[in-house]
């Protein structure tokens, strides 16, 4: 039985093979392999010297346990294997234990639990002798087959107070690394303290197992009922990213300026001099990389939906959902826009704090391009996206300064402000302050909205 099921997990791996999330997980992969290339490249120095007196072999526990988070997180975002038996399955001579053997062997053949030993096999090549090496390669190996565990453990149990043992033991386990490294770890020694490191994570692995071949799963407590939130299969989220991609003008337009402005954010911080009294100029590229993100999209605001803005009103949905899922979206290209920038922090081009006060005040800004919805028109989602006006209208264009006050008060902090600290910290303060207005006012535009909503109709129309 168990290789049948093997069999169908393999058949629906092949037939639902999803590139997104390999392309998210290459993404991935690619920060990891920079960060690190940039950390060994500025501490070459003093690794050779931890090597030439023979301690590097203290650093394996360490190591492997602060990436247990990463890969964790990771493994959260793309982990997608079943946990619990679906009806068709139940209705299967399938005992619950060669179920959960079924789930310990999906967890060993998973690429994502081989991923980072990998990388820790390869970055221990180069810095240790090889017995240390595959000591790390083991205790990694380890460490990832008993975090997917964990996942599987989360994903299966249903209800907070099923999850939350899990939880607790993965606390507790990351209490026990702590105390193991402060006061055992010099004591037993390299190898030592990785052969009783790998012990625990064992038995922690152990643990995870039993629980979650007790733990029970039931497809019927799912509720059955729905909101409101999809249309003729798809949800109202979608509907952004979908028009996105099947629009020639908007699309060459976004992928077109993003790349140029995420370029030359680049090239402009390669060729800065780090003594230039102007060395933070360099986050208004950062900052009108995350901007622009959104910005192609926000001056359009239901000049897509115009095309079928009628078919939209018959629907049980609201105006202010409309534009609430708009402003989720905008943020998610800023969030695209900042992952683009994410391998400049490694390579030590702008710090870490500066892309995340860009980011929390481009996602407030996003909240101005909401009033353009009450006077777009309609866009053709096929026309060029050269010497093309549909959708434009002269309020569009007055509007079009309020934009330049958030571009405005950024340039003025970097310029009269010299310590980025205080820039970083009222940036992002202007910037959760609107996100915490955002509600109440996207509910003042939809309401403006519907005050004249016929009249609004008629200029879809035209």
């Amino acid at each position: 039985m168990l290789k049948i099921l093997l069999k169908l997990w393999w058949i629906q791996k092949r037939r639902t093979f999803d590139w997104k999330r390999l392309g998210l997980f290459i993404y991935m992969m690619l920060c990891v392999i920079v960060g690190l290339g940039a950390g060994y490249w500025q501490a070459g120095g003093e690794l050779d010297q931890l090597t030439s007196r023979g301690g590097i072999g203290l650093i394996i526990v360490p190591f492997v346990v602060i990436l247990s988070p990463l890969e964790l997180w990771m493994k959260l975002l793309l982990k997608t294997d079943a946990a619990g038996m679906d009806d068709y399955l139940r209705s299967k001579p399938i005992p619950k234990a060669t179920w959960n053997h079924f789930l310990l062997v999906t967890n060993l053949v998973d690429y994502l639990n081989w991923f980072i030993p990998v990388m820790v096999l390869i970055i221990g090549k180069t810095l240790m002798p090889i017995g240390y090496t595959l000591l790390a390669f083991c205790l990694s190996l380890t460490q990832n087959f008993a975090d997917g565990l964990m996942i599987t453990g989360v994903r299966k149990a249903q209800g907070w107070e099923y999850k939350l043992p899990l939880w607790l033991i993965l606390l507790f386990y990351y209490c026990i690394s702590a105390l193991f490294m402060i006061f055992f770890m010099h004591w037993l020694g390299a190898i030592g303290s990785t052969i009783a490191w790998f012990f625990i994570t064992l038995g922690f692995g152990i643990s995870i197992y039993v629980y979650l071949c007790y733990v029970k799963h039931y497809n019927e407590q799912r509720s059955q009922t729905s909101k409101v939130g999809r249309i003729g299969g798809s949800s109202l989220f979608s509907m952004e990213y979908i028009s996105l991609l099947r629009s020639k003008r908007l699309l060459r337009g976004e992928l077109l300026l993003l790349g140029v402005m995420s370029l030359q954010a680049y090239i402009r911080s390669m060729g800065m001099d780090p003594d230039n009294d102007l060395n933070g100029v360099e986050g208004i590229y950062v900052f009108m990389t995350i901007m622009f993100s959104s910005l192609i999209l926000g001056q359009w605001v239901f000049s897509i939906e115009g095309n079928f803005f009628h078919g939209l009103m018959t629907k049980p949905i609201s105006v202010f959902d409309m534009l609430w899922r708009k402003f989720w979206f905008f943020i998610l290209l800023n969030l695209t826009a900042t992952l683009l920038l994410v391998p400049g922090i490694f390579l030590g081009y702008w710090s870490p704090l500066m892309v995340l006060s860009a980011f929390i005040f481009c996602a407030g800004v996003n909240l101005l391009y909401m009033p353009t919805s009450l006077f777009s028109k309609r866009i053709d989602l096929f026309s060029s996206a050269f010497f093309n006006y549909q959708g434009a209208s002269m309020g569009v264009n007055v509007y079009a300064f309020v934009i330049i006050i958030p571009i405005f008060i950024y340039i003025c902090l970097i310029v009269f402000i010299d310590n980025t600290l205080v820039v970083d910290a009222i940036l992002s303060a202007i910037g959760l302050i609107m996100l915490a207005f955002s509600r109440p006012f996207i509910q003042w535009v939809a309401h403006r909205f519907m005050a004249k909503k016929y009249k609004r109709m008629e200029d879809f129309m035209k």
